[in-house]
């Protein structure tokens, strides 16, 4: 029989009873707390947590691990819900299976450091003396592979008599980086007197801290001695880069002056805003803003194309432009040409492991040259994109691997190979020519923007 409603009814309290921990999360605290980690077990209603804590080895010092380890309750017991790991109190994983979890914990058991060597110092971000002291020598080796290649480029500047277009690229390279040579010397001098130190210290009683000091020194160092060793290259290339693209440029402006002259002669009439849209090329509010701006500065230039320049100084001068559009189609035109060339070679010098290469690179190289023939429709990238497959091969990549390098330094030790085949030398010289001239650009836009 149903009962009557009662409004002084309450309901029973009807909470769960709490589930024992799981037999894995009592096996793991034990685990942990035997290896010597920070344990901390947080029990609720519904789940149990196991976080366990410590400093553990890192390559160079060592930072703050934590791995927690969570169980719901699902039907009636504690069941896995997840693993995270923190470094340094960031979270690095979430979401871990249990065996994922244990192995970090197993991991990280390694390269636990014991806090009371850390304490009397017999250790340093768990490493010795002795370790910290083979670390100091081997970034005294890195200081001095580094110093040793600033001499040998530096010296092959020296001896460089190579002239381009009339320009003595080497010796404005050499010009511009002898601070830089001579900074390498002194910091590389500097990791050889920390490692006079380190040997003379080592019948000291100074123990580990006094060692990591050292051995943070000379890593500090070393990193500078090799940065200052690719600012070198970094010279060495911009320089000769710069001697192939100033005749191009040259060039460049003087058929945009030709071209100015020869629009002035036929429109004697011709204003501002005509020439930026028809000669230049500009959409139609940004060829009204020129005529503005050149109707309201007195004469500042002498031709419409440098007060364009002017106008748009935060920008890359038309000149640069043009030139650099120019190098980017015909970049792709000739690392395709040389792909025909290459694929040519391998197939008559590469032996039977070769074939495929061979055959696969004709194809790319072929599709991409029919890119460039005379009635040919083109998209906006499929040159690009067909020179970048082309590039892939000949570097011994998968196309699916993408093409050219961001570092044109990269992109010229893959082309390295070709330049010594006598099939491919020409074709490839004319390749490591473009990439320079656009190498040369970059260089021009970085210090544009770099500009206070």
């Amino acid at each position: 029989m149903e009962q009557p409603y009662s409004s002084t009814a309450r309901p029973q309290p009807t909470t769960e009873p709490q589930a024992p921990p799981p037999r894995a999360l009592v096996g793991l605290e034990r685990k942990c707390r035997a290896a010597g980690w920070t344990v901390e077990v947080r029990a609720t209603d519904g789940e149990a947590q196991l976080t366990v804590s410590g400093r553990v080895r890192d390559p160079e010092t060592s930072s703050a691990a934590q791995v927690k380890a969570t169980w719901r309750l699902s039907s009636g017991s504690l069941r896995w819900a997840g693993g995270q790991l923190l470094r340094n109190g960031v979270l690095v994983r979430s979401n871990l299976s249990w065996t994922t979890t244990t192995e970090l914990i197993d991991r990280g058991t390694a390269s636990l450091l014991d806090p009371a060597a850390e304490l009397q110092g017999v250790t340093r971000h768990g490493r010795t003396r002795a370790e910290w002291e083979q670390a100091v020598q081997q970034h005294a080796l890195t200081a001095r592979s580094a110093f040793e290649h600033g001499v040998q480029v530096h010296g092959a500047m020296e001896a460089a008599a190579e002239t381009i277009c009339g320009v003595a690229w080497a010796r404005v390279a050499e010009a511009a980086t002898g601070a830089v040579h001579h900074r390498l010397g002194r910091r590389a001098a500097a990791v050889q007197a920390i490692v006079r130190t380190a040997r003379r210290e080592q019948a000291d009683d100074s123990g580990a801290p006094r060692a990591f000091d050292l051995a943070m020194r000379a890593r500090a160092l070393a990193g500078a001695c090799e940065r200052d060793a690719e600012h070198l290259d970094e010279c060495v290339l911009a320089a000769e880069a710069e001697a192939h693209l100033a005749p191009y440029l040259e060039q460049v402006l003087a058929e945009q002056s030709a071209r100015e002259a020869a629009w002035r002669e036929e429109h004697p009439d011709g204003d501002a805003e005509q020439f930026a849209s028809q000669v230049l090329g500009a959409f139609r509010y940004p060829a009204q803003d020129f005529a503005l701006w050149w109707d309201t500065h007195d004469g500042p230039t002498s031709t419409f194309t440098e007060g364009w320049d002017l106008m748009h100084k935060q920008d890359p001068p038309h000149g640069e432009t043009t030139a650099s559009l120019r190098i980017g189609d015909q970049t792709h035109r000739e690392i395709i040409n040389l792909g025909i060339l290459a694929a040519g070679h391998l197939r008559t010098a590469g032996g039977a492991d070769q074939a495929p290469r061979a055959q696969e690179l004709m194809a790319q190289a072929s599709s991409g040259a029919a890119l460039f023939e005379p009635g040919a429709r083109r998209g906006m990238h499929s040159a690009a994109d067909a020179a970048s497959r082309v590039w892939a091969l000949l570097a011994g990549r998968s196309v699916r691997t993408g093409g050219r390098h961001l570092r044109a330094a990269d992109d010229l030790d893959e082309l390295a190979p070709w330049l010594e085949v006598e099939a491919t030398s020409a074709s490839a010289a004319g390749v490591r020519r473009l990439l320079l001239m656009s190498h040369a650009l970059s260089v021009r836009s970085r210090a544009r923007y770099e500009q206070p």
